[in-house]
């Protein structure tokens, strides 16, 4: 004869039954979805220029871009919780809808920033579960959108809560496809939760969509919380309650993505030219890039500078198609720098140049000078020899002022180390202006050529008389 088990051994033994069973699915489950993860980066890395979006991020669009394409999910909606089961019953919650799949082609402004938006976890309750949201560009959301899924209703006053409905087609926007997320399955209440059931998250939709979380199962006596949604887009099971135990809550909607791919242009350059050399007290140049096919846009350039030796990178906004003029910085030692430059990036779009190299001449800062010649002359007399000596740079021109010597005039065609100037009649200060390449001007010292009046002779009305 055979003898039953104590009621106090049955719920143990169900319990260690269905827990061993749900870890077995669940680590099932789990290398499933690593795999596909890793298969699906591996593929993604082949034919894609960006990773996929499971957060909110940006894209600088590349120049040369014009249409990107574009697929994304909503987030599934949260499993419904389950509680307040009646003596000797059990209830479940319903599972959460599905994200939406939305695939199609936008057409993008080159330099532009785009802003992505991925719809998040949304986290699951005892109460009914919180709908997921939406996945899309900002700004381009009225033709690229993936709806995210329903969440699925509560139960705690028995009955069969339908699920949470797939995120809409309808509402989904895509100018390729949209794919509703399946829904979410209903819960259930059981006499001791006999072979019951929570209701399991619906599927993301799309054939990349996330699965939904698994039903939490029953033989009997089963109780737990509802499963979290696989990425992208999978709903949350609802939860499964059970007399006398806590309020169980329903599973995570699982997080939206976004993919963007398109095809990058190959850039190519033809000459490089200084347009502005550099002083060593700034250290900057600016050169010009030139090509056949440098299309407008932001660029970032790798170059090579020889003097002192270093490898860099500048930014080059091209607003005409063909040229585009970027900064070398860091010239600080007088000579010659040879600039190459060996890179050009758009976005992510990245190319290796040849172009030929550009000579940038790096002057030391401008020194004024001394000069010599400073002299008292009688009204009308020239100015004498005046001449510039300790100078950095090339006179640029020569100037004068008188009192109250706050104002100074140029001396046309005085260009060089030493002149003569006059005649003059008030006293005149005179000073230099030199440069060194593109430095600064420095004044000189200033001269000072005091000019005395002439003698007044006043003659006699009558001649006297002279003895000889």
């Amino acid at each position: 004869m055979k003898k039953k088990l104590p009621a106090s051994l049955i719920l143990p033994q169900f319990l260690i039954f269905r827990f061993s069973l749900s870890n077995f699915h669940s680590k099932i489950s789990s290398s499933k979805t690593k795999l596909s993860l890793l298969f699906f980066f591996i593929c993604f890395s082949m034919w894609a220029q960006h990773p996929p979006f499971n957060a909110d991020g940006t894209i600088l669009v590349p120049a040369g871009v014009l249409t990107m394409n574009v697929e994304g999910w909503g987030a599934g909606g949260a499993g419904g919780g389950a509680s307040a089961s009646t003596a000797l019953t059990g209830r479940s919650g319903a599972g959460g809808g599905g994200g939406a799949y939305a695939k199609g082609v936008i057409s993008v402004t080159a330099g532009a920033t785009l802003s992505v938006k991925v719809a998040q976890t949304t986290a699951g309750g005892s109460g009914s579960g919180a709908n997921g949201g939406n996945s899309y560009i900002q700004g381009y959301d009225t033709v690229f959108l993936a709806a995210g899924g329903s969440g699925g209703p509560a139960n705690s006053t028995g009955g069969s809560p339908a699920g949470g409905a797939g995120g809409s087609a309808t509402v989904s926007k895509g100018s390729i496809t949209t794919t509703a997320g399946s829904d979410g399955g209903a819960g259930a209440t059981a006499l001791l939760n006999l072979l019951a059931g929570s209701g399991a998250g619906g599927k993301g939709g799309g054939t990349g969509g996330g699965a939904g979380g698994l039903a939490a199962g029953s033989v009997l006596l089963g109780v737990g919380p509802g499963q979290p949604g696989s990425p992208p887009g999978g709903g949350g099971s609802g939860g499964l309650h059970l007399s006398g135990s806590p309020g169980q809550v329903g599973g995570n909607g699982a997080a939206g993505r976004v993919n963007v791919t398109y095809t990058c242009p190959t850039y190519s350059v033809s000459n490089l030219q200084t347009l502005v050399n550099a002083c060593t007290s700034v250290g900057t140049a600016k050169l010009r890039l030139t090509g056949t096919n440098l299309p407008v846009g932001i660029y970032v350039v790798t170059y090579n500078r020889t003097n002192p030796a270093g490898t860099l990178t500048a930014p080059m906004t091209v607003t005409s198609a063909g040229t585009g003029d970027f900064d070398v910085v860091g010239l600080t030692i007088a000579g010659t720098s040879t600039i190459t430059v060996t890179g050009l990036a758009s976005g992510v779009c990245t190319n290796t140049v040849t172009v030929a190299a550009s000579n940038v001449t790096v002057s030391p800062p401008s020194v004024g000078g001394t000069i010599a010649g400073s002299s008292t002359i009688c009204s009308g007399a020239n100015s004498g020899s005046l001449i510039l000596s300790g100078h950095t740079g090339t006179v640029q021109k020569w100037q004068y002022a008188f009192a109250p010597f706050t104002t100074w005039v140029d001396i046309p065609s005085t260009a060089g180390t030493g002149f003569v100037f006059g005649p003059l009649t008030q006293t005149t200060r005179f000073r230099a202006v030199v440069a060194s390449g593109t430095c600064t001007a420095a004044f000189s010292s200033e001269a000072i050529v005091t000019v005395n009046p002439l003698p007044t002779i006043t003659l006699a009305s009558t001649a006297a008389p002279v003895c000889i």
